[in-house]
C-alpha cells in the first residue's frame, strides 16, 4: 500500500513537469544577505561603507591605508575594512611620512578585528616624529586593533637653526637661555641681546625679556657695585624700591606690622630695628615664606660676583638671590641660632653680571628669618 502511494505521488509531480535541484546552486538575492552562503572572498555582497562588513557572509579582503604626504605636515591615511564579509578584518592604517601622523586602523566586520595603527613617521626638520595611529574598533563580536607602534625617530639630516633665530622663536631679547631648538636638542644661548636704557631684562617680570621697570630707588638713585674688584658693595635690605605691592615687593600684611622706618602708604614691608645694640639699625623681619623685595642697582663693571648675607634665624632657612628674575644663588642657608642675632654668611656660589642697570630680588623661601644686608663683591 505504502510503495504504491510513493509511486503515484512521483508520477503526479512528473505530469506537472516538476524537476527536483540543487539549491545551493540557486542566483543570490542582493536583497536577502540572510541567504548567502560561505565565500572565501566574501563576493556575494558588495557593502557601501568599507570599514563595515556585511552581516553573515565569511572571509573578505582588508584594504591597507594609503603612505601618508611627503610633506612636512602630510598625515597619513587610515585603513579600512574589508570589501564584503562578515568576519573581515580591517586594514591597518599607514604609517605616516616626515612629521606625519601615522594613520589609524579601519573598524573591523560583524565579527573581524580591527586593524592596527600604523608607525609613525621620521622627524623632518621643523619637528618631532608622529605619533602611532589608534587601533580600529572591532565589530560584534571582534576585538580591536592594537595602537601602531613608536613616535617617530628624529631626522638625522636636520639643520640646527641659529642662536639668535632660536632666541627670537621663544621670544627672548636679553640675557642668557636654555631651550629647544628645531631639531629637538636643548640648546644654551649665552645671550640673546641686551636691553636699551630705560628698559631692563626681566623687570616686566617675564624672564629674558626687556621692559620697564615700575619701581623707582629708594632715595633715588640706584646702587652701584662692581666698580673695584674684591671690594663690598652694600645693599640695605629695608631700603627696597618704592612701587607698592606686587612691584617692589610682595608681602602678606598691607600694613609694616613692626612699625620701624617705613610706615606710608604702600609700605607693607615688616621693618624692624632688631640688628644693632647702638640703634639706627633696620632690618626685615616677620617674614613669611613667598615673600620678596627689589632693588634697583647698576653694575659698573661686567664680571663674576659673590654675595654675603647679613642675616639672623632660630633654625636653619632658605633665601635665594635673583638678578632680573633668574635666581643666581639657588637656596642660601641662614642658621644663626637666634631670631636676632645677626651674623655675616659668606656662601661660596659665585654668577655673573653685566654691566648695566639690573633689578635683583631677595626672595625668602622660608619664613621665621631676618634680613639686614646683602653684600656684593666682583671677583
Amino acid at each position: 500500500m505504502q510503495l504504491r502511494a510513493v509511486i503515484l505521488l512521483s508520477g503526479f509531480l512528473g505530469g506537472l513537469g516538476c524537476s527536483v535541484y540543487d539549491l545551493s546552486s540557486l542566483p543570490r538575492d542582493p536583497d536577502h544577505p540572510d541567504d548567502a552562503g560561505p565565500g572565501s572572498s566574501g563576493s556575494g555582497i558588495d557593502t557601501t561603507d568599507p570599514t563595515t562588513a556585511a552581516t553573515t557572509t565569511s572571509g573578505g579582503d582588508s584594504v591597507t591605508g594609503s603612505a601618508g604626504s611627503t610633506s612636512a605636515d602630510g598625515g597619513a591615511t587610515n585603513g579600512t575594512g574589508g570589501a564584503t564579509g562578515a568576519t573581515s578584518s580591517s586594514g591597518s592604517g599607514a604609517a605616516g611620512s616626515n612629521t606625519a601622523a601615522a594613520g589609524n586602523g579601519g573598524a573591523g566586520g560583524a565579527s573581524g578585528s580591527g586593524g592596527q595603527g600604523g608607525a609613525g613617521g621620521a622627524s623632518g626638520s621643523s619637528g618631532s616624529g608622529g605619533a602611532g595611529g589608534a587601533g580600529g574598533a572591532g565589530g560584534s563580536s571582534g576585538s580591536g586593533g592594537s595602537a601602531g607602534t613608536g613616535s617617530g625617530g628624529m631626522d638625522a639630516g636636520c639643520t640646527p637653526e641659529s642662536d639668535s633665530s632660536l632666541c627670537s622663536r621663544l621670544r627672548k631679547d636679553c640675557g642668557p637661555i636654555s631651550g629647544v631648538d628645531n631639531c629637538g636638542t636643548t640648546r644654551n644661548v649665552s645671550s640673546c641681546g641686551s636691553c636699551t636704557s630705560p628698559k631692563i631684562c626681566g623687570a616686566g617680570g617675564t624672564v629674558n625679556v626687556c621692559a620697564l621697570y615700575a619701581g623707582t630707588p629708594y632715595g633715588g638713585t640706584p646702587v652701584s657695585i662692581g666698580g673695584t674688584a674684591s671690594t663690598w658693595y652694600t645693599v640695605e635690605a629695608e631700603e627696597y624700591d618704592v612701587g607698592g605691592e606686587g612691584i617692589s615687593y610682595h608681602d602678606t600684611t598691607s600694613t609694616n606690622t613692626l612699625g620701624g622706618l617705613r610706615t606710608g602708604a604702600n609700605e607693607g614691608v615688616d621693618i624692624e630695628a632688631a640688628c644693632g645694640s647702638s640703634g639706627g639699625c633696620y632690618d626685615i623681619g616677620a617674614i613669611a615664606p613667598g615673600e620678596w623685595t627689589k632693588y634697583a642697582i647698576n653694575v659698573v663693571t661686567s664680571g663674576a660676583y659673590m654675595v654675603q648675607l647679613g642675616a639672623a634665624s632660630a633654625t636653619s632657612k632658605n633665601m635665594h638671590i635673583e638678578v632680573d628674575t633668574r635666581n643666581v644663588t639657588g637656596s642660601l642657608a641662614v642658621n644663626t641660632g637666634g631670631s636676632t642675632t645677626f651674623r655675616s654668611i659668606s656662601p661660596t656660589v659665585s654668577f655673573s653680571m653685566s654691566s648695566g642697570p639690573h633689578v635683583v630680588t631677595f626672595a625668602f623661601d622660608d619664613g621665621s628669618m631676618a634680613l639686614n644686608w646683602v653684600k656684593f663683591q666682583r671677583q
